[in-house]
């Protein structure tokens, strides 16, 4: 659309500047015959119909892009199915799950619905707190979570029960609160010593506090369950051992889930 935008800018330009010129070839062919004022006035009002042509032109393309944003909105709301399937409405403790173990039954894995599965009908068994890491492969589905099956709930609970962190982080426009609690279920006590355990409360304070924007990404919200994807992939070795200290350390009562790329990981 910016394209778009640009090209019929310079074709306006392009066809006020061809009238200023027909307009002058006249008034010059025909001198004698009018008013020198009157072609001063015609010029003028040439230079301000580009001006105005320019206007009409941008804020035509800003209204096109705000609509087609919003047919795309109400696409999404209209269009998007449910994820939960007809059968998928019970309901789970609000303390679930209580220890983090985890039990894969017949799981199978693609990288997408169209390749072949690169997991066939894994069968593993995850104590709480237990850390696991495998190379190169990744879970996609999780069917059972201490002793309750995650197929018969709505899926929206058991997800607010798993944090992951992937390679990419996914990056959240709000303040930090927000992003470190955003339920709003957590005192300013427990976020700023979750901070102070990460290093980042020094930081964070220096920007403005718990309530100062932040969109560098979301930090967790006390899931007992963690999945993590390459977070170690592109940082120094300095910050490597920094976050595996964390890990040990933070996450010493959490069941966590690792795919990495480093044998010592």
């Amino acid at each position: 659309m910016w394209c778009v935008q640009r090209w019929l800018g310079m074709a306006l330009d392009l066809f006020v500047a061809g009238i200023a010129i027909i307009l002058v070839a006249f008034a010059t062919s025909i001198r004698g015959s009018g008013s020198t004022g009157y072609l001063g006035v015609a010029l003028y009002q040439i230079v301000t119909l580009s001006t105005t042509l320019q206007t009409l032109v941008t804020e035509w393309t800003q209204i096109e892009m705000a609509l087609g944003a919003i047919s795309h909105v109400r696409t999404y709301i209209l269009d998007t199915k449910d994820e939960n399937l007809p059968n998928e409405t019970g309901h789970v403790s609000d303390k679930w799950p209580a220890k983090g173990a985890i039990v894969f039954n017949g799981v199978s894995a693609s990288y997408d619905t169209s390749t072949d599965p690169v997991l066939k009908d894994i069968n593993l068994s995850i104590t709480p707190g237990e850390k696991l890491s495998s190379a190169c492969w990744s879970f996609n589905q999780y069917r059972f979570a201490s002793t309750t099956s995650t197929s018969a709930p709505s899926l929206a609970r058991p997800h607010a029960r798993f944090n992951s962190l992937p390679q990419d982080p996914f990056f959240l426009q709000g303040t930090v609160r927000e992003n470190l609690d955003l339920l709003g279920v957590t005192t300013n006590e427990h976020l700023v010593q979750a901070l102070q355990s990460v290093r980042l409360w020094d930081f964070c304070e220096s920007c403005g506090g718990l309530d100062e924007d932040m969109n560098e990404g979301t930090l967790s919200h006390g899931q007992s369950v963690l999945v993590m994807e390459e977070v170690g992939g592109s940082v120094d070795a300095d910050t490597d051992a920094l976050i595996h200290e964390i890990l040990q350390k933070e996450f010493e009562s959490c069941t966590v889930i690792a795919i990495v790329y480093k044998i010592h990981t």
